[in-house]
């Protein structure tokens, strides 16, 4: 399976390809050893199922995610350079993936609003951003640039609590805040 759409990005090809999650596994294993990296998305897929006295279980879209975070950190632990980059729900849903609590996440007060984005020092060194100038990363900080279409996020305190999102294993390299800041 493949769907090739071709871009060059600092002289070199670059493949953007969507991962249709409910795949057949043999499909999906194929389809992650050809491309070179993925891009979680932001979106409205349900991350978790509930039962009838509240608790939760991961979604299979969920379990999907988890797979392809495993598949990642093999990647890494095999020195190939397989970036996992994420936005929004793709960042809420490496903050299950990483913790397992399927309450890590709180509610944003931000819901439909354009505002800014604050960079990390990190951002710099990111591949993601290899090609922004000092005056994008301004321009993206000064002004309102982002719309937020939030309805939860991972906490800001969840690095601390749970080691497995430190620094040492995953790079933030952009926030924002909700109206609670």
């Amino acid at each position: 399976v493949t769907y090739p759409e071709f871009a060059e990005i600092g002289g070199k090809d670059v493949r953007v390809i969507p991962i249709p999650w409910n795949l057949e596994q043999s499909k999906f294993d194929t389809l992650l050893e050809s491309i070179n990296g993925v891009l979680f998305t932001g979106g409205g897929a349900f991350l978790w199922d509930e039962d009838e006295n509240g608790k939760r279980t991961y979604s299979a879209f969920q379990k999907r995610l988890n797979y392809i975070v495993d598949f990642v950190k093999k990647k890494k632990h095999q020195k190939v350079h397989y970036p996992l980059w994420a936005i929004c729900q793709g960042f809420e849903a490496i903050g299950i993936t990483e913790t397992t609590d399927l309450h890590i996440l709180d509610r944003y007060v931000h819901f439909g609003k354009l505002d800014k984005i604050s960079f990390t020092p990190k951002a710099s060194d990111s591949t993601l951003f290899q090609f922004f100038t000092e005056k994008s990363f301004n321009f993206l900080q000064e002004n309102p640039s982002m719309y937020f279409w939030h309805e939860y996020a991972v906490y800001t305190s969840a690095p601390s609590l749970y080691p497995a999102l430190s620094s040492e294993n995953w790079v933030v390299t952009v926030t924002g805040q909700d109206d609670n800041g």
